[in-house]
């Protein structure tokens, strides 16, 4: 296994087609993307797991991406 394909990308939308066309973005430049639907979602993911950068809709239902900002950093 690469180093690249070892990185790990989160990637944060409500809109699951944004969602899936970034991971396959992600995954053709050789990463390893996983994706979460939501603001909750994105933060367990976060504290369960190590990840390289995370891709972040700020526009979002439940939680919008500035809510899960603070929340990660707090």
């Amino acid at each position: 296994m690469s180093e690249r394909s070892a990185t790990r990308i989160l990637i944060v939308d409500d809109n699951r087609l944004n969602r899936k066309k970034l991971q396959l973005a992600v995954n053709k430049l050789g990463y390893s993307a996983l994706t979460a639907g939501g603001g909750s979602d994105a933060l367990g993911m976060l504290e369960s797991g190590q990840f390289a950068a995370v891709l972040l809709d700020l526009l979002m239902p439940e939680m919008d991406g500035f809510e899960v900002l603070r929340r990660a950093k707090a």
